[in-house]
């Protein structure tokens, strides 16, 4: 049984350290763990040395100690090596630099010399005193070992440099580590020099693991410990981040203006938008997700259910435009993006569903096309009316050389006062022809100029344009008697054809209202600085409620295809433009009461 104070329990304390270092680093290494890699390498290889240095100092014939002494000049420079990496693993290096292959390279010729060649070792063994100053046997090296003393010394310095020079390392982490280094660069330096035979100090090499063992791994297990609340601190800011982008994309699938829902295989509606469920009357989130698409009777009836099916079955994108009848709220059209796409990890398919409400477009395309139409039919009256000119001018030219043919007549012949009396009514009649060729005639020449239009300002009678106007829309007043209360003179400066479509439309508003009969007053005056043109009408006038958006656009109480929702708006716009205003009241005789004022002229 060894003493405890001798070189036997120590070099078992070193072999239990090193067997210790050697299973907790290797257990410890993994993925990303390179410096536990390399101490569990050093740890292995200094449990080799401590166990040659045990054979050299217990040997009893002289061959064990030289093998053993050689034994320890090959692992030492390979645990030179280990330590070098370790070095360059913890300070992040990864063995960029040539001189630090360069010396790796070389400790590694000193082991394979040492194996192969008797370079290093000679025959001769000796006694010299351990540390505890009991004699121990030892093999002789020869002067080559002196190499490895200096690659030693190579090692130091390239780890002071990489060790000082690291960014990562705090700088009392640097002071331990490269104290440690120099420790047992020191006590390597010791048993080289016990192997050429000096005897100033005892070998400590093979007591290395003990004064590293609580270095190294200190700095291991700190730097593992660094890395861990690194990956912490970024799984938790990675983590942040996908809840803030998660939390952004709801915002945005929640606040889109476009209906989106999510529908299974099976029909099962696994999300949808709080638009989409404004759209079909606000009914609880889980009545909808409990309902099924392949069974709901609105999306069975606008054709959805089917459309959904052929997403599904031929996993294509399908764009259609349908007409939903949710059961609480009113009929939409919908324009509708049906993709396929996956619903989950387990490879669930599905269809994503993206709607748009287009019911006010389709509207107001609708009262475009109305729009368009009287356009159209405006073109239509103006070609008519050209085209009633030239006729209705014969037949006038006609009926006045019938009428003074007449009074010829009349005068020449020899008729009784009854037959003179009889005839003078043929007369009459051909003064009435005339009177109603001239009335067509006007009627026309008016519809043409209205149908024209034109934005030329000039000074113009206000009379002449309510006149003219009268006439144009009393083609349309059936039973309706039209009152004329035109003022004095008075002139304005505009564009006489926009002003007389804003007269004729305030006109044909009111006999529309009026229906079958009734009355409408038009009467001009000048009041100050200003000309009026008022319109009035008996009907049901116009409710207080209706009144603040009878001048936007595409606005209308009348009913669907009777009215585009412009007339009033660009009469309104007009007015504005030629610096007037137009009102609306009540009309004394009980209906409405339209009231244009604009700048009079000298």
């Amino acid at each position: 049984m060894p003493a405890f104070a001798s070189s036997h329990s120590a070099l078992m304390l070193s072999m239990g350290v090193s067997l210790t270092l050697t299973i907790l680093h290797l257990w410890r290494s993994g993925s990303g763990r390179t410096a536990d890699r390399w101490l569990a390498t050093w740890a292995g290889l200094s449990l080799c040395f401590v166990a040659a240095r045990w054979a050299e100092v217990t040997s009893v014939v002289p061959e064990t100690a030289t093998e053993a002494t050689r034994m320890m000049i090959v692992v030492g420079a390979l645990l030179v090596v280990a330590l070098l990496g370790f070095v360059q693993s913890i300070t992040g290096q990864s063995w960029r630099s040539p001189s630090v292959r360069v010396l790796a390279f070389a400790l590694v010729a000193v082991s394979v010399g040492a194996w192969a060649t008797d370079a290093f070792v000679s025959d001769e063994v000796m006694l010299i005193p351990d540390v505890f100053g009991d004699p121990v046997p030892t093999g002789i090296s020869t002067d080559a070992v002196g190499g490895v003393a200096a690659l030693i010394a190579w090692m130091l310095g390239v780890c002071i440099r990489d060790v000082w020079r690291c960014p990562i390392l705090p700088t009392s982490d640097k002071v331990i580590l490269l104290s440690s280094l120099g420790a047992y660069a020191a006590m390597g330096m010791t048993t080289i020099l016990v192997g050429v035979g000096s005897h100033a100090v005892p070998s400590l090499a093979e007591y290395g693991p003990i004064v590293m063992a609580l270095c190294l791994s200190y700095l291991v297990t700190k730097q593992s410990r660094n890395v861990e609340l690194e990956l912490e601190a970024l799984v938790a800011e990675r983590g942040a981040a996908l809840l803030d982008s998660e939390d952004r994309y709801r915002k945005i699938f929640e606040e889109a203006p476009l209906g989106i829902c999510v529908i299974a295989e099976d029909g099962r509606f696994l999300t949808l938008n709080r638009r989409l469920i404004e759209w079909v009357g606000s009914p609880p989130l889980e009545a909808i997700l409990a309902q099924n698409a392949f069974d709901s009777a609105p999306l069975i009836e606008a054709g959805l259910s089917d459309a959904i099916q052929r997403c599904l079955e031929q996993q294509c994108l399908i764009v259609d435009e349908v007409c939903l009848h949710p059961a609480s709220v009113k009929a939409l059209d919908m324009a509708v993006t049906l993709s396929p796409i996956s619903t989950g990890p387990s490879g669930g398919r599905g269809v994503l569903v993206i709607a748009e409400d287009v019911t006010q477009k389709r509207a107001l395309e609708h009262k475009l096309m109305q729009t368009q139409k009287m356009e159209s039919v405006g073109e239509l009256a103006a070609g008519i009316a050209h085209e009633i000119n030239n006729p209705m001018a014969y037949v006038r030219t006609n009926l006045g050389i019938l009428g003074e043919e007449w009074d010829v007549i009349l005068k020449d012949a020899e008729l009784s006062a009854e037959a003179r009396e009889r005839w003078a009514d043929f007369a009459a009649l051909i003064e009435e022809s005339l009177e109603g060729v001239d009335r067509t005639i006007a009627i026309a020449h008016d519809m043409r100029e209205f149908a024209h239009g034109g934005t030329e300002h000039r000074r113009s009678d206000l009379n002449d344009i309510a006149q003219k106007s009268i006439r144009v829309a009393s083609t349309r007043r059936g039973n309706v008697e039209i009152q004329e209360r035109l003022g004095d003179p008075t002139f304005i400066t505009g564009a006489p054809g926009q002003l007389q479509q804003v007269f004729v439309n305030l006109l044909v508003n009111a006999i529309q209202a009026l229906g079958e009969s009734g009355t409408v007053s038009v009467s001009t005056l000048r009041a100050g600085q200003e000309a009026l043109l008022i319109v009035e009408d008996d009907g049901p006038g116009i409710p207080m409620i209706e009144r603040d958006r009878l001048f936007d656009p595409f606005y209308t109480t009348k009913e669907a295809g009777v009215g585009t929702g412009l007339g009033l708006y660009v009469s309104y716009q007009i007015i504005v433009a030629h610096g007037g205003t137009l009102i609306v009241g009540d009309s004394p005789l009980g209906g409405a009461r339209f009231e244009v004022r604009l700048p009079a002229g000298d």
